[in-house]
């Protein structure tokens, strides 16, 4: 609940407005450490708290989702990229890391 509530107050303090459409998303993790984690386990927790963040009006909507698991940083942190994608097949970026 304390990580959707963080991602909640980010949104809000950037002013996010819902997206709506088909959406294409890429997540970028940095671990807090090098412990062993499944990758799986990020994304859930994560679409859950955009959807009530407001960033989309539901995370059906995600049609394209990337996750990818980047080197640890001092404290761990995620990043997100969404668009707006016109079919099933469009994606972030090809060229994107």
């Amino acid at each position: 609940m304390m990580f959707r509530k963080r991602v909640c107050s980010v949104l809000m303090a950037a002013n996010v407005k819902p997206m709506a459409g088909m959406l294409a998303m890429k997540v970028r993790a940095y671990p807090p450490d090098r412990r062993k984690r499944d990758i799986d386990n990020i994304q859930k927790p994560l679409l859950d708290a955009l959807e009530k963040g407001r960033a989309f009006y539901n995370d059906c909507q995600i049609k394209h989702l990337t996750t990818v698991m980047k080197n640890p940083v001092n404290g761990g942190k995620t990043t997100v990229t969404i668009r707006v994608i016109n079919d099933r097949t469009s994606t972030i970026s090809k060229t994107s890391n």
